[in-house]
């Protein structure tokens, strides 16, 4: 057998292998083997090392450019959503001419001259009216900054406005205005498989499997998030240290959620997680809090539950769904949804970020096409531009001028349907369908290549 060492030398890596291959010509493809293989990243710096010898998880200098582009791509992919969303605000004549967000040129010119960061809220500011109903309903009226502003953030005058919309007649500035938020966040999708490889079963699955007895050898498992509030909390016992001095004080936890058992916590004082009043002895609503839950039986059949933690950034997947149900228990759209906890998190005197947590993406469509809907049918304004043919026409022109120009298929596709179809699955949610990949599994330069030398070794 002979030796070979094969180098693939780059500026940044070397790949390496070692080749076992036959003396005679006539034992190629018998005989033979790959005796090692292997690669190294150049130049390393010394944390990537230390990782490398320890075994640790160690991020490649590509694998950094590589998140860095994702990020670059999904802000580019921002921006021509927005862009296109403002040119057909812009072609209805629901936002001002000058608006210039939509013309990069226009915007940094703007920006060197006045230096200050553009809002939409400067063109399309709120209503005193819409305000004041705000404030009234959130228990504000009359309260405002040392400027003289609302201390509310414009955020959640736009999450009410979300809610009130799906009953209720808004302006079409106001519905503008929620549009817009709805494309900057957009919800998440994703068309790839779960390729994580575990024994944790999903807890529908899990139930399956314990009502049927199926445990197994090595028992099931299952985790799942709950977002939920705590129904009591029960002093235990005293922990004392050998002095006789108490140390801290056992509480038993009861959740309302009925998949999540009672548990025990150490505190010195009593929790204030299931409070229904404030220091005032105000009646508040309750705290919602989020837990990680594990759950396992043995191969017994015995339930055991784990302590529940907080989730951590690895967990959104569980408490994407989660929240999905919490939504569907209370048959509620995101915005509105939101907008309730916002509303007790503040009469409660509590923080509420609506942004740390992921939505599905289909959860905000069909809120969009649920306000869409209901505004069409209060008004009449709205409703005729959506079904109007040359509006569509213009906004085909305005979206796809080569395509209108000469009667292609884009131009048909937005006389078949109406102005929501354009918002929605054309700007906001659209997303490309996968390439296929028929084509380049049909020519594989390696195949003809193997097939090439079968015919010179015959």
């Amino acid at each position: 057998m002979k030796k070979i060492l094969g180098l693939d030398i780059g500026t940044n890596s070397i790949g390496a292998a070692l080749i076992n291959i036959p003396k005679e010509f006539s034992d190629y493809g018998k005989e033979g083997n790959i005796a090692w293989i292997g690669s190294r990243i150049i130049p390393t710096d010394g944390d990537y090392l230390q990782k490398f010898e320890s075994g640790a998880q160690a991020e490649t200098k590509a694998a950094f450019r590589r998140s860095k582009r994702g990020a670059r791509r999904l802000k580019h992919r921002y921006k021509l959503r927005r862009t296109r969303l403002i040119k057909v605000f812009k072609a209805l004549g629901w936002l001002d001419e000058n608006f210039p967000l939509d013309d990069s040129k226009q915007f940094n010119k703007n920006i060197n001259e006045n230096g200050y960061s553009l809002k939409i809220s400067d063109y399309l500011p709120f209503s005193g009216e819409t305000i004041s109903e705000f404030e009234k309903e959130l228990g504000i009226d009359g309260k405002k900054s040392k400027k003289g502003k609302s201390i509310v953030p414009e955020d959640w005058i736009i999450y009410y406005l979300r809610k009130k919309a799906l009953t209720t007649k808004i302006t079409i500035h106001e519905l503008v205005r929620v549009i817009y938020m709805l494309n900057q966040r957009r919800g998440f999708k994703s068309s790839r498989k779960d390729l994580k490889t575990t024994n944790v079963l999903p807890y529908n699955e899990f139930i399956e499997k314990n009502n049927k007895k199926e445990w197994g050898e090595e028992g099931i498992e299952t985790q799942f998030v709950v977002i939920t509030k705590i129904k009591s909390v029960t002093f235990k016992e005293e922990k004392k240290d050998k002095k006789g001095y108490v140390v801290s004080n056992t509480y038993a936890i009861e959740a309302e959620d009925q998949r999540m058992k009672t548990w025990e916590e150490s505190r010195k004082e009593k929790p204030k997680w299931a409070d229904d009043k404030d220091d005032n002895n105000k009646e508040i609503e309750k705290k919602e809090f989020t837990f990680l839950v594990t759950h396992k039986v043995d191969k017994d059949g015995k339930l055991t539950q784990l302590k529940p933690q907080l989730p951590t950034n690895d967990d959104w997947a569980l408490c994407t769904t989660a929240l999905s149900e919490k939504m569907q228990e209370g048959n509620q759209h995101p915005g509105e949804y939101f907008y309730n906890q916002i509303k007790e998190a503040y009469k409660a005197n509590r923080n509420f970020k609506a942004r740390q947590y992921p939505v599905y993406r289909w959860r905000y469509k069909n809120e969009l096409d649920a306000i869409w809907e209901k505004q069409c049918e209060l008004n009449k304004e709205l409703n005729k531009f959506n079904a109007a043919n040359a509006t569509l026409t213009k906004l085909a022109e305005v979206l796809y001028p080569t395509q209108a120009k000469n009667n292609m298929p884009k131009l048909s596709e937005f006389q078949k349907h109406d102005l929501l179809h354009i918002i929605s699955d054309d700007i906001i949610y659209y997303q490309r369908e996968l390439k296929s990949q028929k084509i380049p599994l049909v020519n594989v330069a390696m195949r003809r290549e193997k097939v090439l030398m079968a015919n010179i070794m015959d």
